[in-house]
């Protein structure tokens, strides 16, 4: 009995070898920080602009397109000049730009909460497009600076899973007040007070600074995470990044992760949207409903989460994303069908289940992929591969969003939060529903020819280890 216990026990618990849970704790806070300020650009703006403000979902849609191919132009030139850039004793390196960056971010997010209804559509789309230019332009910084930190500060595979569950449990707690606000103010019938829903919004900006400062105050740059393998050393030229680029784009690990995050759970980058506008449109909820069944499955998935993350270590992070992918369906096929938002949270919780097991594995993938190139050329180029990556990613991101907008405006929605016919809302519910299933089968495909394997993992993991020496991180 008492065994039994003990081992039940286990499955709760964190690894102990390395980073102590403090040490996690601090490290998984600027990423989450910065996905919270992403839950409102991404999610809760969104339905603010189209609803309160009054903007067509058509200029949403052009504006995030024209956001991401910014985004896919500036990430490559910052990707290599953070590899490139040299630390320094007295500021650190990747610490140091996410310092700089922070206040950026955080005025931008209070400045697109001021559009006003009684300006032109033209105006308000110019306004929130160099506001999203000028906070796209920091967070990228801060984004690329606070993964390679991350990836340096926790070194092995454990120690990943174990900062991504932590993360898990902070971001949904932080970004539970930020989707708190726009499901219980933006669905239903308070969604007319502007006032209030910004007066809210600016809280939750607030809150999202202080998660912001506690990070970056807290980590340090030590010089022995520099030490070896660090991308500063070697002289960037034509040469040099060629033979840098090309052992990326020839590693099939990198094409198959590229593949497999643009399709499996891509549709996942604008979810909490497409919820917003199902609870709203299609099942007529409260806006008290919608908090229940936004909240509620990620409460039942949080009572087992370091259970799953236990899983992924045990049984490696292929599997693991195959195990996702059979929750994650079955609860799409029930939102289709559901008409009321009781069965729309009986469906969020397999949803949700999927979800959690592919964002707690997908983490320690790319950082595993990374480590197997420090592996065969031993320089380190984290800034690299995001380049690489956003690359090839930003257009299909916003793809997204353009088709959620795209399949609703064709079926007939109406922008202003009026009504909306029965097309209209089967529109919704192909956008929202059907088309995570399609894109979830397509990823079976990458996954398969995935050359990755609970031994390559333990390999590329014990590697990463030696040369970060965990000791150089006892002192975050």
């Amino acid at each position: 009995m008492k065994a039994s216990f003990l081992k039940f026990k286990e499955q709760f618990s964190f690894s102990k070898e390395g980073l102590s849970f403090t040490e996690k704790f601090i490290l998984c806070l600027p990423l989450q920080s910065l996905s919270l300020s992403n839950v409102l650009i991404h999610n809760v703006y969104i339905k603010f602009y189209t609803d309160l403000v009054g903007l067509k979902p058509s200029y949403v849609s052009l504006i995030y397109f024209i956001f991401n191919v910014w985004n896919m132009l500036n990430d490559p030139v910052f990707g290599v000049f953070l590899d490139k850039m040299k630390y320094k004793p007295k500021r650190g390196k990747y610490t140091y730009v996410m310092r700089v960056t922070v206040p950026f971010m955080v005025i931008m997010l209070i400045i697109m909460l001021f559009a006003s209804p009684s300006w032109e559509d033209i105006t308000i789309f110019w306004v929130l497009l160099v506001a999203l230019f000028l906070y796209d332009t920091a967070g990228t910084f801060f984004l690329i600076s606070a993964n390679c930190y991350t990836m340096l500060a926790a070194p092995t595979k454990e120690e990943r899973i174990d900062v991504s569950v932590i993360g898990g449990y902070v971001g949904n707690f932080v970004s539970f007040f930020a989707t708190l606000i726009p499901t219980m103010l933006l669905v239903g019938s308070t969604k007319n007070n502007r006032s209030l829903v910004i007066g809210l919004l600016l809280f939750v900006v607030l809150l999202n600074t202080g998660i912001y400062l506690i990070g970056i105050i807290k980590l340090k740059d030590k010089p022995e995470m520099y030490a070896v393998g660090d991308s500063s050393t070697v002289a960037i030229n034509t040469k040099t990044l060629w033979i840098d680029i090309k052992s990326v784009i020839t590693m099939r690990s990198f094409w198959c992760n590229f593949f497999f995050n643009s399709t499996g759970f891509a549709p996942q980058a604008i979810y909490f949207t497409a919820f917003l506008y199902y609870m709203d449109y299609v099942v007529k909820s409260t806006g008290f409903e919608a908090t229940l069944a936004d909240v509620l499955p990620m409460v039942a998935v949080f009572l087992i989460y370091p259970i799953l993350g236990n899983i992924i270590k045990k049984r490696g992070i292929k599997k693991s994303l195959f195990l996702a992918m059979i929750p994650y369906i079955i609860g799409y096929v029930i939102l289709y069908f559901s008409n009321t938002w009781y069965f729309v949270l009986i469906a969020y919780i397999p949803i949700m289940l999927g979800r959690t097991i592919s964002l707690t594995s997908r983490t320690p993938l790319t950082a595993a992929i990374i480590d197997e190139n420090e592996l065969k050329t031993s320089i380190r180029k984290p800034g690299l591969f995001n380049s690489i990556n956003a690359i090839l990613t930003a257009p299909i991101a916003g793809l997204q969003l353009i088709i959620f907008t795209t399949i609703i405006e064709n079926y007939g929605f109406q922008p202003g939060g009026v009504a909306q016919t029965s097309q209209a809302v089967q529109g919704i519910r192909i956008a929202t529903a059907l088309v995570p299933i399609v894109f979830c089968l397509l990823g079976i495909i990458p996954l398969i020819l995935l050359p990755f394997n609970l031994e390559k993992e333990k390999i590329l993991s014990t590697f990463s280890k030696e040369r970060r020496q965990l000791k150089n991180v006892s002192n975050l």
